[in-house]
């Protein structure tokens, strides 16, 4: 939930399959796209019912924060709560910044997070330093959208360069060549859709500090281990399963 369009039905049907597959029972609740709460928490009251024990959301991030906050509203703590499209996103960090902690603790699916490994073959910066340069400049988080345009006008510049021509034919030739690092990952197409070929991430907000006078992280952490050169990276570990509201109320308030 909730259903928004083809790519993310499609995502959730693979979901369900594969949880079917592994033998995980898998029971469906929708709302529609921006919800009001009462429908929200009807979805939500509907998975409780019937005993779910994790929440599963194919969302965009006002969809998500809507689903954290009815959890609140009916007291109830799945095991884990995973969401699509939110917790990188510019509009998640900005609340967390704010004193969002009921947002800590859930996890996402994201194309980037600022904890990639290596730095651009063209521009020398790390994930996390053109994050902090984008904060810098614009006062805000990027989400893996601007990561992923600032990283598309790098591959055309590189493109454009190897080619020593800003003629089409040749920077397209140059472009289906490309296999270049960038601050949003290597990026590199296959040759039957042209669509760049990357893993997906996993992250997961990690837990609030002891104390309200500390900030709270904004940006994931990456727990799911990204395999690169043979090596397992990530900076953070999954917190599961999740606290009740109640602990983390008295932790952090």
């Amino acid at each position: 939930m909730p259903p928004c369009c083809a790519q993310f039905n499609y995502f959730c049907s693979i979901v369900r399959s594969e949880a079917e597959r592994q033998g995980i029972a898998v029971e469906v609740a929708t709302f529609p796209p921006t919800a009001g709460a009462s429908q929200v928490e009807a979805a939500l009251s509907s998975l409780h019912a019937r005993n779910a024990t994790a929440v599963v959301g194919c969302t965009r991030a006002q969809d998500a924060i809507s689903i954290v906050r009815q959890l609140v509203q009916l007291d109830w703590t799945p095991l884990a709560t995973m969401v699509t499209q939110a917790i990188d996103t510019t509009v998640y960090a900005n609340l967390m910044s704010r004193g969002f902690w009921q947002g800590a603790y859930v996890i996402g699916q994201s194309a980037w997070l600022p904890e990639l490994p290596g730095e651009g073959t063209l521009t020398n910066l790390t994930a996390s330093a053109f994050r902090d340069r984008y904060y810098d400049a614009y006062g805000v988080f990027p989400s893996e959208q601007g990561a992923g345009e600032f990283a598309a006008g790098v591959v055309l510049v590189d493109a454009i360069e190897r080619a020593g021509s800003l003629e089409t034919d040749a920077v397209a030739a140059e472009l289906r060549r490309t296999v270049l690092k960038t601050v949003y990952g290597t990026v590199a197409f296959d040759s039957a859709t042209n669509m760049n070929s990357m893993d997906s991430l996993v992250g997961q907000i990690p837990a609030p500090n002891m104390s309200a006078s500390q900030p709270l992280q904004t940006t994931p952490n990456l727990v799911f281990p990204l395999i690169t050169s043979g090596e397992a990276i990530t900076n953070g570990f999954l917190h599961f399963p999740t606290p009740s509201w109640a602990t983390r109320q008295c932790r952090y308030e």
